[in-house]
């Protein structure tokens, strides 16, 4: 799940409504201190004032000793209900409840405070359920105290309920915390205080559309509260709707020019459209009423950054955050970001570091540093941070991305489009749909325009870590393995595509290709093998399958120039590399003629193949397939041979090419005798 940095660095500074409620509770307490009545002052005034009186009469008592009522019944009552809601609540928790609904039934004095127990013994109950995975017993249990509640219910029984979804989002059950907000919301519609306090719920929900739909409510309500606006302009910044999260951060400084917090948001949404000079400007204000800020520095400091400020700037904003808040994880990963954005690795290595340090399951972290790791090919050290943090429950696109990035620079093709498969889809026009902020569908033609929208709101800054070619290279394989899917199983409703839709198709498959392929790097001649094996087994473009292998042996020298270049033989020496990747070339090669029924160039191909294996598994399957190609041309005794020689007891596929042998020899010997196979 995204965690929005926009929205939670401001969320203690933003709201404090509980204290709003308890000003508003029945005792007439405003901030602390107890509202005297008019008729209090005049009984004080009357108190203090000396009056004459008129001596009482010795023959007569006093008439409120002679009419005094009798208490004890009253008392002695009062008393045993006491003592037995002491008894009820010195009970397990199921008898409790059962004994406090008798209770409450009676109506006594007491009803309200055993209700309150009540409340409490359900809760507790309920939390049980959630510790043991049960959440829909619990969510029960949370209803049943809502339902039985006397209504209206007070400002402290609000808090009380409003704690219960807060509790089932904190165990994880995001969905039913939400739907279970949405039935307790009633209790707060006509109250902005208290729709204040769901909307802190929804947002630390990371539910952008229910904040915002109750903080609207909150506003018609109370629109002089600048408090709720910066409550609104949250709400906007987890729907990544910046320019109005930023007018009603302009409506809240409005209302109250001295709330540090507005100026701070605007700041931040400006850094993070590249406005820089606005963003400088936001800050400093924010500065000059609260000169201690525990972030404003930083922010100060990393717009310093993209502006291209003076070092000694920087440095000077920088020591003055690190002063007030030596472990904030979330600046030294916006750093990190930044500085991997920029391609200087070794300074976002250490930013990075820092914030894992403090944070280590924090998401942005991780996605820094990963693409420190990429810039190192420590493909799987990127690889298991991503996958870690996605099975933690981050799920937001940019996340996603960037592990299918990561798994296609290690060339894990079957991988980057199993995880692609769980966040985008795409359209037959080749556009990529994903789900922004966990709810809002968003389609576009490049991952860019998606995915700066996340980064803009969560990081405040107007750069990304993957590079144009990255971005290509991603969106075309993603097309490729699309068409190609919709290619191999391409009915529609029962019914098979026709010649032309399965034209189309090709065509798509090979302009996609083509993309992908005028990326170049070092894995160009690599990816080239890949692609030709995938046409190869869909059985279309087989000619351009073989132009690929021919591309990729002009360019093996350079591919195996550098260590570590066959990734599955990491070890191998310059020599060995070379040796390698020309006997896989040829033997794709010679499998692409042999299915076009190109014999000679297909026995040629295979030939150079077996040679350059020399031995190994490889080895044999090439003289597999040569022997297949003599047999096809005729020549059974000395495809027998080549099968005979490719045979391993111990082979996968072992029983089926001994039988494959078994029925040619017996054609050719009439029977099976004298055969030995190892």
């Amino acid at each position: 799940m995204m965690r929005t940095s926009l929205v939670t660095s401001l969320l203690l500074a933003t709201f404090l409504f509980s204290t709003s409620l308890q000003a508003q509770t029945t005792g007439r307490k405003t901030y602390g201190k107890t509202k005297v009545s008019s008729r209090s002052k005049t009984i004080g005034k009357t108190a203090n004032k000396t009056e004459k009186k008129s001596p009482a009469s010795p023959e007569k008592a006093p008439k409120e000793l002679v009419e005094r009522p009798n208490y004890g019944v009253a008392l002695d009552s009062l008393l045993e209900q006491q003592v037995e809601l002491v008894k009820i609540s010195e009970t397990k928790a199921d008898e409790r409840i059962k004994l406090l609904e008798a209770f409450v039934k009676k109506e006594t004095a007491l009803s309200a405070p055993a209700y309150d127990l009540l409340l409490r013994a359900r809760a507790a109950v309920a939390e049980n359920y959630l510790k043991q995975q049960v959440a829909e017993r619990a969510v029960e249990e949370f209803r049943k105290a809502f339902e039985e509640l006397p209504k209206p219910i007070s400002d402290r029984t609000f808090l009380n309920i409003w704690s219960f979804p807060s509790t089932v989002l904190r165990y994880g059950y995001r969905e039913e915390a939400i739907k279970l907000m949405r039935d307790f919301e009633a209790v707060a519609t006509d109250n902005a205080a208290r729709l204040a306090q769901v909307a802190v719920f929804y947002l630390n929900a990371e539910d952008g559309e229910d904040a915002g739909r109750v903080m609207k409510r909150a506003v018609e309500l109370d629109p002089k509260e600048g408090k709720y606006f910066q409550a609104l302009a949250s709400s906007f910044l987890l729907r990544l709707k910046l320019d109005e999260a930023a007018q009603s951060y302009q409506q809240a400084i409005k209302l109250q020019p001295k709330d540090s917090a507005s100026y701070a948001g605007l700041a931040n949404i400006y850094r993070s459209k590249g406005e820089l000079e606005n963003a400088e400007q936001y800050y400093k204000k924010q500065l000059a009423i609260t000169p201690d800020h525990e972030t404003a520095h930083g922010g100060l400091a990393i717009t310093y950054l993209l502006g291209g400020k003076e070092e000694g700037l920087v440095a000077e904003e920088l020591g003055k955050q690190l002063a007030a808040s030596p472990r904030d994880f979330r600046l030294f990963a916006q750093l990190a970001y930044f500085l991997a954005s920029k391609q200087e690795y070794q300074k976002a290595r250490r930013w990075a570091e820092l914030a894992l340090v403090s944070a280590p399951t924090y998401a942005w972290a991780r996605v820094a540093m990963a693409n420190v790791l990429i810039s190192q090919q420590d493909y799987t050290e990127a690889e298991d941070l991503l996958s870690d943090s996605v099975a933690r429950g981050n799920n937001f696109p940019t996340i996603y991305f960037e592990l299918v990035k990561t798994l296609l620079l290690n060339e894990n093709y079957a991988g980057a489009y199993e995880q692609a498969e769980r966040f985008i889809t795409i359209d037959p026009e080749g556009s990529f749909e994903v789900n922004l902020a966990g709810f809002i569908k968003t389609k576009s033609k490049t991952f860019k325009d998606l995915l700066d929208k996340e980064i803009k709101a969560t990081l405040g800054l107007p750069v990304n870590t993957t590079t144009d070619d990255q971005f290509q290279l991603v969106e075309s394989f993603l097309r490729f393995q699309f068409y190609m899917a919709k290619l191999k199983s391409p009915s529609t409703n029962g019914v098979p595509a026709s010649r032309r839709q399965r034209f189309d198709l090709q065509v798509k498959i090979l302009e996609s290709l083509n993309q992908m392929l005028s990326v170049e790097d070092s894995r160009k001649p690599f990816r080239q093998l890949w692609a030709s094996e995938q046409l190869l087994l869909s059985d279309i473009a087989l000619e351009r399958a073989a132009e690929l292998c021919q591309n990729a042996m002009v360019s093996a020298e350079e591919a195996t120039r550098l260590e570590g270049s066959i990734r599955d033989f990491p070890e191998l020496g310059r020599e060995a590399r070379l040796k390698l990747f020309k006997a896989r070339t040829e033997h794709l090669l010679g499998r692409v003629r042999f299915k076009q029924g190109q014999l000679d160039e297909a026995r040629r191909a295979l030939k150079e193949a077996a040679s350059g294996y020399s031995s190994g598994v490889d080895y044999r399957t090439a003289l597999w397939t040569l022997a297949a190609v003599e047999l096809t041309a005729g020549q059974e005794r000395e495809a027998l041979s080549l099968y005979i020689r490719s045979y391993n007891q111990y082979d996968e596929s072992a029983s089926i090419r001994r039988s494959v042998i078994e029925n040619l020899y017996r054609k050719i010997h009439g029977s099976l005798e004298g055969l030995e196979l190892k």
